[in-house]
């Protein structure tokens, strides 16, 4: 599966369901492990990925995934990693975000996801997604010199 066709990895009490605009897949493994995977694939890791998150953007909780930085293809959970109901969503394939009574519907193309999550909270991690995109590649960065002979 090509991650950039994904819309967002939800956890079931079995595993994972991916979801694309054609079709909804379960795959034994949690998203996390699956981020990771996919990262690995694409010449990075989830801790490579987590420190460049937290370079660019100086945030500590709740980080996108940069899976694939030359796609700048992120993933951002809706709740803490560690919570059993983090869902992690493809920042790109979000068209629109709607409040609900209790929670937030995220529309993509044809499909759409009810997440009992602010859409004040699900609006930071779209703007944090934004920053990070707009930033990757913007920093140079400059190494010292050392003369032969120095410690």
């Amino acid at each position: 599966m090509n991650p950039n066709e994904v819309l967002y990895l939800r956890p079931t009490s079995t595993g994972t369901l991916m979801v694309t605009e054609q079709q909804t897949l379960h795959i034994q493994e949690n998203a996390q492990d699956y981020l990771a995977g996919w990262c690995l694939a694409l010449g990075s890791s989830l801790r490579g990925s987590a420190d460049v998150v937290r370079h660019h953007l100086d945030v500590k909780q709740k980080l996108p995934v940069l899976v694939d930085p030359t796609d700048r293809l992120l993933f951002f959970p809706t709740l803490s990693k560690e919570h059993p109901e983090c869902v992690w969503i493809n920042y790109a394939k979000i068209r629109k975000l709607k409040a609900l009574t209790t929670g937030t519907l995220v529309v993509f193309g044809q499909r759409e996801l009810e997440v009992d999550i602010g859409i004040r909270s699900l609006r930071m991690q779209v703007r944090r997604c934004e920053k990070l995109v707009k930033s990757i590649g913007q920093t140079p960065y400059t190494m010292k010199k050392m003369k032969i002979g120095e410690k």
